[in-house]
């Protein structure tokens, strides 16, 4: 009973492991007598796919026995719950698996390797710290004594996210609402290898997983440039192709639907291995770059750090500069004069 998922690192220990037949469409109260004779006829597969399942001491997981792709994960939450029998399932040996996100059914071969799997799943549900009620009614407990890191600027931030990277041993996952895949992580650079479309490339072809989600903008409202992003982002890894780039959501005007116009999502995190996550609300874009300085515009060395007066500025008429020279002139007399009538 072994699979990829079994030596992962961080992941925990296996509790339980073996192929089991998921039912697709669990939905079958509501429907006419017809349609729910494929689900009670225990010969007919139709409706069933065989999946390898993983049960973990916070979650269960379910992967393609052929390509070892990754299904839905359920957490073992407040709401998670078991049932099995007919009346339950709609099927011999199956088990209803319940949590705050989805419901599942799961169909054994045996009664006794049902009876192992709902043992397990007890087992897992009593043990588990995430059924418990936890504050603002969030899915994951409150613990003490976790390691943490205020990031102000975006210096400190950025920089820190080129390192985890280089730092990442299986995967990188980054959500973004902007991402500017030619702006710089670590400044001043010798070269453009802190660039992150060059990083995340590096990265990829070293044999790092990585996955992008951006916000997909409406080119006439958001200039965002979101294709642009993808594509160049895919480019990066030609031989690995190890960098997958999803834009959310499709925008549809279907009547009846719920529109995409209204939102967008302001995600914004970085998550390295699973093990370490930047969250908080910095896009890895244009404009966010900053120190304590905090310059007007992202220029990189030539940023500026001092606000210029008009007349300073080049190309300017000279009957305008000495229209402006004269008010900066007069503000001091106006100023000294307004302390003079509060006294």
């Amino acid at each position: 009973e072994v699979s990829p998922l079994s030596f992962v690192h961080g992941l925990g220990v296996s509790s339980k492991e073996g192929a089991i037949s998921k039912r697709s469409n669990d939905d079958f109260r509501g429907r006419s007598i017809f349609l729910r004779v494929p689900f009670m006829c225990d010969k007919c597969k139709m409706h069933h796919g065989q999946k390898w399942f993983i049960l973990k001491d916070s979650y269960l997981v379910y992967m393609n026995s052929n390509s070892a792709l990754i299904g839905f994960p359920m957490l073992i939450d407040r709401a998670f719950s078991i049932e099995q029998g007919f009346r339950k399932t709609g099927t011999n040996n199956g088990i209803r698996i319940k949590n705050l996100q989805r419901s599942m059914i799961i169909k054994c071969e045996k009664e006794e390797e049902r009876n192992e799997w709902f043992e397990s799943f007890m087992k897992a549900k009593n043990k588990s710290i995430l059924i418990e009620q936890h504050p603002f009614n969030s899915f994951a407990p409150k613990r003490q004594q976790q390691y943490a890191k205020w990031f102000v600027n975006g210096q400190s931030y950025m920089e820190a996210v080129a390192k985890g990277i280089l730092a990442a041993r299986e995967e990188i996952f980054i959500t973004d609402w902007w991402l500017s895949p030619e702006v710089m992580l670590i400044r001043p650079f010798g070269d453009d290898s802190m660039r992150l479309d060059n990083l995340l490339g590096k990265r990829a072809e070293e044999g790092i997983h990585v996955y992008v989600m951006v916000f997909k903008d409406i080119v006439q409202v958001v200039g965002l440039n979101s294709w642009h992003t993808k594509v160049k982002l895919l480019t990066k890894s030609p031989n690995k192709k190890n960098i997958k780039v999803i834009r959310h959501p499709d925008h549809s005007v279907v009547p009846g639907t719920e529109s995409s116009f209204l939102y967008s999502h302001h995600e914004k995190t970085v998550v390295i291995d699973q093990r370490i996550a930047f969250i908080g609300g910095i896009d890895l874009c244009w404009g966010r770059w900053d120190t304590d300085e905090h310059r007007l515009i992202d220029l990189t060395d030539e940023n500026v750090t001092e606000l210029q007066l008009p007349s300073e500025t080049t190309g300017q008429p000279e009957d305008e500069k000495e229209k402006e020279q004269t008010t900066v002139d007069a503000t001091p007399e106006i100023a000294q004069n307004a302390d003079l009538e509060n006294t």
